[in-house]
């Protein structure tokens, strides 16, 4: 499927990933951390695309509220004092967390910090026709 899931007036879309290719965690490293690995916080990543800022604000409080979630990192990207023009004017909200469950010690990922990318269409929407703008002119 496409990732849509609810029901009603209410659904959002999961934007699946893959891994973040080794090339460019390689140049990120290189670039922007001094060559150390650990502080790439994005090597496995996901993207939510919400419709209302309620939606995407109730999802944050439920990872905040899970006992099977350490939040490491939250990156407002949505809060008017952003320098919009360090993220190539996208804003969202990112959230680098891991999972503390039984399962995820089982499965030897505990210490693992994954990237969840909190979005809203409207900003999705609006970067990928910028994008595709841009495309145009270039060719």
């Amino acid at each position: 499927g496409d990732g849509t899931r609810g029901g009603g007036r209410r659904r959002e879309r999961v934007a699946w990933a893959g891994l973040k290719p080794w090339r460019r965690a390689a140049e990120k490293m290189a670039r922007a951390y001094n060559g150390d690995p650990s502080r790439i916080l994005d090597c496995c990543r996901q993207a939510i695309l919400f419709r209302s800022s309620a939606d995407l604000l109730a999802c944050l409080e439920a990872a905040v509220n899970d006992a099977d979630v350490e939040l490491v990192r939250v990156r407002n990207r949505l809060d008017p004092t952003h320098d919009a023009a360090s993220t190539g004017g996208f804003r969202n909200v990112v959230v680098n967390l891991r999972f503390k469950s039984e399962e995820a010690r089982r499965r030897g990922v505990e210490g693992h910090v994954c990237e969840l990318q909190l979005t809203l269409v409207s900003f999705a929407e609006a970067m990928a026709a910028g994008a595709h703008r841009r495309d145009q002119v270039l060719r």
